[in-house]
């Protein structure tokens, strides 16, 4: 799905003055280029961005519009929401050049935890993990994991926990009946400016090719399987090492132990490939086919794009998607 989105608007766009008026415009938070915000989060889920506080060329000023919870807005919603705003015809909203997006999929029973021992992101030289204590637990659980930096940034974490944490509810299915709550983890990545794929650098450009889109194009995730070992027939030395990689691995993550491998001048792939068969032996995780149909699944129907039926008819799923978690 898309988790966000951000919407430029050229500044000789008119707008609708009667649909601004009685919204709340107050001045931007430091750090922002601009210098006033219309807030219309509770209204409309968006807020407008406009007024650079800097000069800049006139055929590049624009006013940003940040829809603040994508995940519940439809296509048609997300233009029925730029027109109300500006006097534009759909056509050329659909030409209105994307700033961020934020694609994102969410794994059920696959802890953070699984995603630290066996993924890692290509080019990401310098992954960070983030702790939480557990009043259950002196050692704590990793919550959320970091890959690289804007404008390309990957972050895998606990969607339960992330909730908690903002103070919103967290509501599933048999919740009322004393179930626990699911293991949820959100694998997203965020994009901006030149990172963003030249196919879904415009509005029209998202709609058509979002859902085909390669979300997580960087991400490497190893297979594992619970099945036994036969590691009694291992040498002392086969033994050790795979031991050693494997709880260097369970406390740094594969990610930093490949990089921390290779700067020291060992051969991060050759070892991995040699002495990684205790590491793998582990619970079934999640594969990049698989995120990725999670993602082309949950962006169709979220977005309410067209796909063919059984009988060849075109039909829309429904629009907009309210998640539980």
């Amino acid at each position: 799905m898309i988790d966000k989105l951000e919407i430029l608007v050229p500044e000789d766009v008119p707008k609708r003055s009667e649909s601004w008026r009685g919204l709340d415009v107050r001045p931007a938070k430091v750090g922002l280029p601009y210098s006033f915000t219309m807030d219309a989060d509770k209204q409309y889920a968006l807020r407008i961005h406009f007024n650079h506080r800097t000069p800049i060329a006139k055929e590049k000023r624009h006013r940003k519009v940040d829809f603040t919870d994508t995940r519940l807005l439809s296509a048609w919603d997300v233009l029925y929401r730029l027109t109300r705003f500006f006097r534009i015809q759909e056509e050329q909203a659909l030409s209105f050049r994307v700033a961020r997006i934020d694609f994102a999929a969410d794994v059920y029973g696959v802890p953070v935890e699984w995603f630290k021992r066996h993924c890692r992101v290509k080019a990401k030289r310098k992954p960070q993990s983030y702790e939480t204590s557990k009043a259950e637990s002196s050692k704590g659980a990793v919550t959320t994991l970091v890959f690289g930096k804007r404008p390309d940034l990957y972050r895998i974490y606990n969607r339960v926990a992330e909730k908690r944490e903002r103070g919103a509810d967290v509501i599933y299915a048999n919740m009322f009946s004393g179930a626990p709550a699911p293991i949820v983890t959100r694998v997203e990545r965020q994009c901006s400016g030149k990172a963003i794929p030249q196919e879904l650098s415009t509005l029209g450009g998202l709609f058509e090719h979002g859902a085909d889109a390669h979300p997580f194009p960087g991400l490497i995730c190893t297979p594992t399987s619970a099945e036994g070992l036969a590691d009694d027939t291992w040498s002392p030395q086969k033994w050790l090492m795979n031991i050693g990689l494997a709880t260097a691995v369970q406390q740094f993550g594969e990610a930093t132990v490949r990089v921390r491998l290779n700067r020291t001048g060992g051969n991060a792939r050759r070892i991995f490939e040699k002495y990684s068969e205790l590491l793998r032996s582990d619970s079934p995780g999640v594969t990049e086919e698989q995120l990725r149909e999670v993602y082309r699944k949950g962006t169709i129907r979220h977005l309410n794009l067209p796909v063919q039926g059984r009988d060849g008819e075109i039909i829309y799923p429904q629009g907009g998607m309210t998640f539980l978690l």
